[in-house]
């Protein structure tokens, strides 16, 4: 669902939400909002980008954002 550029290494993305569900197998009308959170073992890890794509059950990509500079990773758009 994701792909978050960082500076840091490793990072994990834990519970990743489509608008509040985690594992969402559908969306709705509505607008999506994705959200996530990270974790690293090295101190001061920060998000400084993050670009979005959404796979099928096929694992075909059907929807991708381009890079995003950004650091939010709340109901993002």
């Amino acid at each position: 669902m994701l792909l978050c550029l960082c500076s840091c290494s490793p990072i994990k993305v834990d519970k990743m939400t489509c608008n509040y569900e985690e594992n969402a197998l559908a969306a709705s009308d509505a607008p999506l909002r994705f959200s996530w959170q990270m974790s690293s073992n090295k101190q001061a890890c920060m998000q400084s980008a993050y670009q979005l794509e959404v796979y099928d059950s096929r694992n075909n990509r059907v929807w991708e954002t381009s890079p995003v500079q950004s650091n939010q990773s709340q109901l993002v758009a």
